[in-house]
């Protein structure tokens, strides 16, 4: 499937991943291949994914997510440095 990480000054990621863990406001969930539409919204937490058998992980503020046709678009504000 295709995962797109989108912030308001750069792309975080574009490729295709295997899965997909996203902060949800309700609960944690996992995208996996075939997953059905859907649009939600994101807290403050980790966006991880797997590519190529390695897991990779982005923090972010708050974001939204929309699935379609194993499409994967997140929109978010990345968590600022403190350095």
């Amino acid at each position: 499937m295709h995962l797109s990480i989108l912030t308001a000054s750069q792309i975080v990621f574009n490729g295709t991943v295997q899965s997909v863990g996203l902060p949800g406001t309700v609960a944690p969930f996992q995208i996996l291949a075939g997953h059905g539409p859907m649009v939600s919204s994101l807290m403050r937490g980790n966006i991880t994914y797997a590519k190529e058998g390695n897991l990779y992980s982005f923090s972010i503020q708050h974001g939204f997510v929309s699935i379609a046709r194993d499409q994967v678009k997140v929109v978010c504000a990345p968590v600022e440095s403190t350095h």
